[in-house]
This record gives structure tokens, C-alpha cells and sequence, in this order.
């Protein structure tokens, strides 16, 4: 038995609902990304990406990158999201301690955490 929605369905067309075009996905070049640099300084972050194994580190530089070459007013977060963390996490590296914090975890002494 298949489903059969009580009311008709629109029909939804991915080329009406993209918010980007093809062009504005691929808008850098291996040359660029080669010499992209971030506006913060990240050494060990880049030392991480010259291991033996993909990092991370390369796919939000490839993110960073994308972001900032599309136009601020089309995007939902700030464009330098991406950048920001990114010197947010080479923070913690030199300071040895996280500073990435979401406020849901509590901990309280005889009650535990959580």
C-alpha cells in the first residue's frame, strides 16, 4: 500500500529553489585556494594540514575561501564565520584550553553534570 497524501502536493524544482548558482559555487580556483590566506595567524593549524591524512583544517580553508568570495547581503551568517573559527581554535591550541563553549553542559558538585 503506498502513501498517498490527503491534499495535492506542489511540486517542488531544485533550479527555482537554489539560492546560489553553479558559477557562484565554484568560484575559486586550486591557484587561489593555494594562495589563500587567512586574517588570522593559524601556524598549527596549518602544520595539521600537511599530515598524511585529510584534515579539516583544508576543508574550512576550501569554506572560507567559497564564503568570501559571495556577496554578504545572500548570506544568513556573517562571511568571516569560517575564518573566525578557525583563529577561535588556534586560540585554544596556544592556550592549551578550549574556548569553544556552548553552554549546555552544567556540572555541580553532588549532583553531577550533564
Amino acid at each position: 500500500m503506498a502513501f498517498e497524501p490527503n491534499v495535492e502536493q506542489k511540486v517542488l524544482k531544485y533550479d527555482e529553489l537554489r539560492i546560489y548558482s553553479d558559477a557562484e559555487l565554484n568560484n575559486y580556483t586550486e591557484e587561489d585556494l593555494k594562495a589563500f590566506k587567512c586574517k588570522h595567524d593559524i601556524p598549527d593549524l596549518d602544520e595539521l594540514e600537511k599530515g598524511p591524512w585529510p584534515s579539516f583544517v583544508a576543508d574550512a580553508k576550501r569554506e572560507a575561501l567559497h564564503r568570501r568570495n559571495l556577496s554578504d547581503d545572500r548570506m544568513m551568517i556573517d562571511g568571516n564565520v569560517v575564518e573566525d573559527m578557525l583563529g577561535q581554535l588556534q586560540v585554544s591550541f596556544d592556550e592549551g584550553e578550549t574556548h569553544w563553549k556552548h553552554g549546555g553542559i552544567v556540572g555541580v558538585f553532588g549532583y553531577g553534570g550533564g
